[in-house]
């Protein structure tokens, strides 16, 4: 909850030139800078998101400035929404009601559409279709092989 009211009061703040702005500008950004140093969480003033975003447990959270995320999202701890590499560009745009499992990252300027379950460590680097779920490889079991005793 922290994190998001800094982030909507950086909103707020941004790109205003009253006087109570430019005042009010240090305030926010020792805020944030709490916020990152306790939580682990970046949202910037520049990211876009919706109503309702819920973190259950904000912790290593990073959205970059230009994203945009929409209404009742949920993001779990150490999720990357970002900008891709140099030769990928861009930010991703995240639809409404996306879930982010644990470790899941998002990167370049990919389209996320509604209804997505994006599964824990999943990475993504193209376009989601609306209502589909990402998924990573899951671990395979093996038997450990027999030691001989001595």
């Amino acid at each position: 909850m922290h994190a998001l009211a800094v982030h909507r009061l950086g909103t707020a703040l941004h790109g205003s030139s009253r006087p109570a702005a430019r005042l009010a500008r240090p305030l926010y950004r020792m805020a944030r800078a709490l916020v990152v140093s306790v939580y682990h969480v970046e949202l910037p003033a520049t990211a876009r998101i919706g109503r309702r975003l819920f973190m259950p447990h904000p912790h290593g959270i990073v959205v970059v400035p230009g994203a945009t995320l929409g209404d009742d999202c949920m993001i779990r701890h150490n999720v990357t929404v970002g900008a891709g590499s140099d030769t990928r560009g861009g930010t991703p745009t995240i639809g409404d009601r996306v879930q982010f499992g644990p470790g899941s990252i998002v990167m370049g300027d990919v389209h996320v559409g509604d209804d997505v379950l994006i599964g824990p460590g999943a990475v993504v680097i193209h376009d989601v279709p609306a209502g589909s779920r990402v998924l990573a490889p899951a671990a395979t079991a093996r038997p450990a092989k027999s030691r001989r005793a001595a």
